[in-house]
């Protein structure tokens, strides 16, 4: 359904634990409905996934398991977990069992609150130009910053990236990350507040003729706005102020739709 009113391919995956549904999620991409199910004794399935490609794994795992003769998640899942537990650590014993069909990893809290949040986009095509990065940047925080209002909570501060090509002419050059670490004056959630403390930084991680592919956001330091303490050297009134603002237009927007108002710098 999706894909035919949307048009974006989705992939989704049924199984008895979360490790296996990551993996029929994995092939249900692959499939023309795009939708996977586990079939109850999954050893055939497991037989063709690389040790590597299993969630909990990681590249440095996968190295010592395959040195192990352990290759395919169907080893794994048939390895002896005392054993690796002596020689790697717990959580490896928690994928073991997930393998089997044995749901171990703990419930996610839909009521805990978020330890960061986060807003990132690739371009559809190569951004050279520190305006619309900018734009982008401001964009980006306005959808996180509601995020985080939802949530009642304020950010400390946010970490904001770009991501630029690699170059092969005329002379070759890497890809790469440039980035900076704003502190917010006092925890916010207002995106004026957040937008003006972030603005004059970002020519400082501009690297001129490069061409751009993405760039991001991330708020960290995130507290409840009632354990805020106020500090008297600021001024507590214009955050307020620019935070009820905020929630405003978060109002105007949820009755009249995305993108009614928003703030001039996000272009």
């Amino acid at each position: 359904t999706i894909l035919r009113w949307v048009g974006v391919p989705c992939g989704v995956g049924f199984a008895s634990s979360k490790t296996l549904a990551k993996i029929a999620n994995h092939i249900g991409k692959k499939q023309a409905s795009g939708v996977f199910v586990m079939p109850e004794n999954p050893e055939a399935v497991l037989a063709k996934i690389p040790v590597s490609e299993v969630w909990g794994v990681g590249r440095r795992l996968a190295p010592k398991l395959e040195r192990l003769g352990i290759r395919t998640a169907a080893l794994l899942a048939n390895s002896d977990e005392a054993v690796l537990r002596k020689k790697f650590n717990v959580m490896l014993v928690k994928t073991i069992l997930e393998l089997r069909g044995e749901s171990v990893m703990e419930e996610e809290d839909p009521e805990e609150l978020s330890q960061s949040v986060s807003c990132s986009r690739s371009f559809g095509r190569s951004v050279i130009g520190l305006s619309e990065l900018s734009e982008a940047v401001s964009h980006y925080i306005a959808r996180a910053a509601e995020k985080l209002r939802g949530e009642g909570q304020r950010a400390a501060g946010v970490n904001v990236y770009f991501q630029y090509y690699p170059e092969y002419e005329p002379l070759k050059r890497e890809g790469g990350f440039t980035g900076t670490t704003v502190s917010f004056e006092i925890p916010t959630s207002a995106t004026s507040e957040m937008i003006r403390a972030v603005q004059p930084r970002l020519k400082g991680i501009f690297l001129p003729g490069r061409r751009y592919k993405k760039a991001g956001v991330v708020f960290f330091g995130l507290e409840p706005v009632a354990a805020h303490q106020p500090d008297l050297f600021t001024d507590a009134g214009r955050g307020e102020r620019a935070e009820r603002a905020s929630a405003v237009m978060d109002a105007i927007n949820r009755r009249f739709g995305k993108g009614t108002v928003f703030n001039l710098a996000e272009g």
